[in-house]
């Protein structure tokens, strides 16, 4: 709210005393816009940046980044309160400017393409998003070293892609991808390497591969065991799987026990 009474202070200022140029109140619409999005008042970030939209149209060439700027952000709150088609729609004119005026190795591009990867995998489009994602994925491994943390979420978005798609083996391989990464970046009890071996389990249960998958889903349960209060209602989904696991192998003592708990 601090942050939001200095821009708004700022904007006051420079729309009473700059009649030329632009530049400052385009980037307080911004700014206010980036405010309200991280509060989640959606409307107001809308009016903010489409302001600053409408005067930015005016100012800059139809092709100017600074324009993409404006598409991706507007995109970014449509895909917050799930208009995916208004979204897309966004995301799209914010890259066809990046593609136009960036360098073909541009992180911006990648930020574009993942974007749209997510609004195809909301709308089901998943090859749709997994050519988008892998874009983003050759942008990446010309430019950055092999371990980069970036890399992790790639993968995982891409073994999400190909679990929605049933493709269990194709989205293991990603899945373990991210995991052996994540295992280098954080420690034993870090959630995201939880969240990485508990996907992986997962995957094996849909291929009925149960003792893999019982072996991936207990390393993710001890660690939110590690980290969590026993009665943390996060641990409710690990026991679940954990149980049904345990049940579909006709382990049904132990899978009791993880059920009560």
């Amino acid at each position: 709210e601090q942050a939001i009474c200095y821009f708004e202070k700022g904007l006051q200022f420079v729309e009473k005393t700059s009649s030329s140029d632009k530049l400052p109140v385009i980037s307080l619409y911004n700014n206010l816009g980036g405010v309200y999005t991280s509060m989640k008042q959606s409307s107001k970030a809308l009016s903010f940046y489409e302001k600053g939209l409408t005067i930015a149209e005016k100012f800059f060439h139809s092709n100017h980044p600074n324009l993409a700027f404006f598409y991706n952000n507007i995109g970014e709150v449509y895909k917050n309160i799930g208009e995916y088609s208004k979204a897309f729609s966004y995301y799209k004119k914010s890259l066809e400017i990046r593609e136009k005026c960036l360098p073909l190795n541009h992180p911006d591009l990648t930020v574009s393409y993942n974007n749209i990867a997510m609004i195809y995998q909301k709308m089901a489009e998943y090859p749709k998003a997994l050519l988008y994602l892998k874009k983003s994925l050759e942008i990446k491994r010309r430019t950055l070293l092999e371990d980069h943390p970036d890399f992790a979420n790639v993968y995982r978005n891409i073994g999400i892609v190909y679990n929605h798609m049933g493709e269990f083996n194709k989205a293991i391989s990603f899945y373990k991808q991210a995991m052996e990464i994540e295992e280098k970046l954080f420690d034993s009890n870090h959630p995201n390497l939880a969240s990485c071996y508990n996907n992986i389990a997962k995957m094996y249960g849909n291929m009925e591969d149960y003792p893999k998958a019982l072996s991936y889903s207990e390393q993710a349960l001890e660690i939110m065991q590690n980290i969590l209060s026993s009665d943390h209602s996060d641990l409710g989904g690990f026991y679940d799987f954990h149980a049904s696991l345990y049940d579909k192998m006709k382990d049904y003592s132990n899978a009791l026990i993880y059920y009560e708990k």
